[in-house]
């Protein structure tokens, strides 16, 4: 009974994971967007940057609180805004400011040698795109920057995902060994072949 018992479990925790194997091949390839191409009047172009700026920062801010890899995170931000993690860590417990803010106050502080605190002061009355703009700094390349981190922590997500798959798959793999051959299922049928038109 007991010898059953695991080797239904084995069955189903197999067909379960043939769902997520599937997942984790999709998830080999690291997460790219395009670059943001603008078209239109001037005016229509900035006010599509001003846009992109704004769901960015609130994308990041929003991931910034859900993801489980903070210590990702927060390097790519350290990278792409050109400060040191520690810094901002410091900034993050001083401020109420999200990722995506810090992000792009001290992208601008970088790009214009302008005080961070000073950014921070400016913002009480402006957006964080008027803000870049009054120190020259392009809304595309912070939007940029936004998305690249946002990528980032992504493949991280899914680097983490693929190799929990790979180590479930070796204990299942492992455990089927265990198994008296009359009680294996069989293997699985080979993946269908991949059609290049697609």
């Amino acid at each position: 009974m007991k010898t059953m018992k695991f080797a239904t479990l084995l069955l189903v925790s197999a067909l379960a994971g043939a769902a997520p194997a599937a997942f984790a091949q999709e998830a080999d390839q690291p997460t790219a967007r395009p670059k943001p191409v603008y078209k239109g009047t001037p005016a229509a172009i900035l006010a599509k940057k001003k846009l992109d700026l704004s769901q960015e920062i609130n994308n990041l801010n929003s991931m910034g609180a859900q993801t489980p890899f903070q210590n990702e995170l927060i390097h790519s931000v350290a990278k792409h805004a050109g400060v040191p993690p520690a810094t901002l860590e410091a900034q993050k417990k001083k401020t109420t400011m999200g990722w995506g803010e810090l992000l792009v106050a001290n992208a601008v502080a970088t790009a214009s040698q302008v005080k961070f605190d000073q950014l921070r002061a400016e913002r009480r009355t402006r957006s964080w795109a008027d803000v870049a703009l009054a120190h020259k700094v392009d809304l595309a390349t912070l939007v940029e920057k936004l998305r690249a981190v946002q990528d980032e922590v992504d493949d991280a997500a899914d680097k983490q995902i693929r190799a929990e798959q790979q180590r479930i798959e070796a204990e299942q793999r492992r455990m089927m060994q265990r198994l008296p051959p009359h009680m294996r299922p069989p293997p699985p049928p080979p993946p269908p072949p991949q059609n290049p038109e697609n």
